[in-house]
C-alpha cells in the first residue's frame, strides 16, 4: 500500500445516506495516486481538506448536505452525512493506516 486510494479499497460496512456510497468512490478516485503520508495525523488532515475541496462543505460544521452530482434516485438520494464520514469512513480509513507494517 503506496496511496491513499489503497486505504479505500473495501467499503465500508454500512453507509449514511444514499450520496455516501458515491461521494466514497470519488473520493477514493480522488486519492488513487496520492502517496501516504508519514503520520496519521498527516491523513486525517488530508482526508479532511480533500473531503472539503470535493464537496465544498466543512466536515466539521455541517450534519449532512446535498450533491446534486450524487442523486441517482431515491428519497433522500444526494445526501451527504457529515456524522458517517466522522463516525465510520474517516476511522475506518485510519484503521487501515494503521495496520500498515
Amino acid at each position: 500500500m503506496t496511496t491513499i486510494g489503497h486505504l479505500m479499497k473495501e467499503d465500508p460496512r454500512h453507509w449514511g445516506l444514499r450520496g455516501d456510497p458515491y461521494l466514497w468512490r470519488q473520493l477514493k478516485a480522488e486519492l488513487k495516486n496520492k502517496q501516504l503520508p508519514r503520520t496519521r495525523s498527516e491523513l486525517a488532515l488530508i482526508l479532511e481538506q480533500d473531503f472539503g475541496r470535493v464537496t465544498g462543505h466543512s466536515l466539521a460544521l455541517e450534519e449532512e448536505f446535498f450533491m446534486p452530482e450524487h442523486a441517482h434516485g431515491g428519497m433522500s438520494s444526494g445526501m451527504i452525512s457529515c456524522d458517517f464520514w466522522r463516525r465510520v469512513a474517516f476511522p475506518t480509513i485510519l484503521s487501515h493506516f494503521d495496520k500498515i507494517d
